[in-house]
C-alpha cells in the first residue's frame, strides 16, 4: 500500500487556533505562557501545508511497490515560543492591532495538573505536552517536495494576523 504521512508542527494562517488565541490574549492585555517560553516550535504557513498535500498527490508515485513517505510539516525556521509570541505581537502592531500586554507565566507543573484535571485553557494533557516538546525538524525534504522555498516565518505570521478577525484587538 502507498502511504504519505504528514507530521505537522503548528500550521499558521488566517483563523488558526494558535495565532487567534494569542491575538485575543494580547488584545485583553495579558498573555498566559507556560514556563519560560524557551521550548521551540517550527510553524508552517497554511499555504505551504496545503501545497505539500497537493504536491504529494501529484508527484509521489502510487501503486504496487510504492514506498511510504513521511514529511514533517515544518516551516523554515525553528523559534522559541517566546520569540514566536514577540514576532506575533510585532506583526499585530504593524497591522494596527492592540499588542501591549503583560505575560503571566504559569509553571509547567500547574499547566500539567490543570490539563490532567480536564483542561488548561482549552488544552488537554497531550496538547500541553506537544507545546512543550521542542517540536522541530529539517524543512529540506518538504521544500524539495514543493520545489521552492518555504514561506518565511514572519510572512506566515503576518498573513495569519491579517486574516484573523474575531475579537482580536483590531484598532
Amino acid at each position: 500500500p502507498h502511504a504519505v504521512v504528514f507530521r505537522p508542527s503548528y500550521i499558521v494562517g488566517p483563523g488558526d487556533g494558535l495565532v487567534t488565541k494569542l491575538l485575543k490574549e494580547m488584545a485583553a492585555g495579558e498573555v498566559v505562557r507556560i514556563g519560560d517560553g524557551r521550548y521551540r516550535l517550527q510553524p508552517i504557513a497554511v499555504a505551504d501545508a496545503a501545497a505539500a498535500v497537493v504536491a504529494a498527490v501529484e508527484k509521489i508515485p502510487a501503486g504496487a511497490g510504492a514506498r511510504p513517505h513521511v514529511f514533517d510539516l515544518v516551516g523554515p525556521e525553528p523559534v522559541s515560543f517566546q520569540s514566536f509570541l514577540e514576532r506575533t505581537a510585532a506583526a499585530a502592531r504593524a497591522q494596527g492591532r492592540k499588542a501591549s500586554f503583560q505575560i503571566r507565566e504559569v509553571s509547567i507543573e500547574e499547566a500539567d495538573r490543570a490539563a490532567a484535571g480536564g483542561s488548561f485553557r482549552g488544552m488537554g494533557p497531550d496538547d500541553v505536552d506537544v507545546l512543550l516538546c521542542d517540536e522541530v525538524s529539517d524543512p529540506a525534504p518538504l521544500a524539495h517536495l514543493l520545489g521552492r522555498r518555504l514561506t518565511p516565518l514572519d510572512e506566515a505570521v503576518a498573513a495569519a494576523v491579517g486574516g484573523t478577525t474575531a475579537d482580536t484587538g483590531r484598532a
